[in-house]
């Protein structure tokens, strides 16, 4: 039987650039599911033209650490569709 100190809530935050958590709206909604005990996660696609950019990966993460939240992976897209204009091969990662 599962007891409660067995439980672990997280949950995943999708933000793809660090202007996402730079508003007041966002950071109380960051500071509300924390508040509940949650572990707050956070992952995004490489997406070109919105954060291809190493420094922006560097400002997102941090912002998001600064705020309790943890990086927890970025992954390069997939053939999902039309995809043309944000596609960034895995090489020029």
């Amino acid at each position: 039987m599962i007891q409660p100190h067995d439980m672990f809530n997280a949950a995943m935050g999708h933000y793809t650039h660090p202007i996402e958590l730079s508003t007041d709206i966002a950071q109380r909604a960051v500071q509300r599911i924390r508040g509940t005990g949650a572990n707050l996660r956070m992952q995004a696609p490489l997406i070109r033209h919105v954060n291809d950019d190493p420094a922006v990966w560097v400002d997102l993460w941090n912002a998001g650490v600064r705020q309790g939240v943890v990086p927890y992976y970025m992954f390069v897209g997939r053939d999902t569709g039309a995809r043309t204009y944000f596609e960034l091969p895995l090489v020029r990662c």
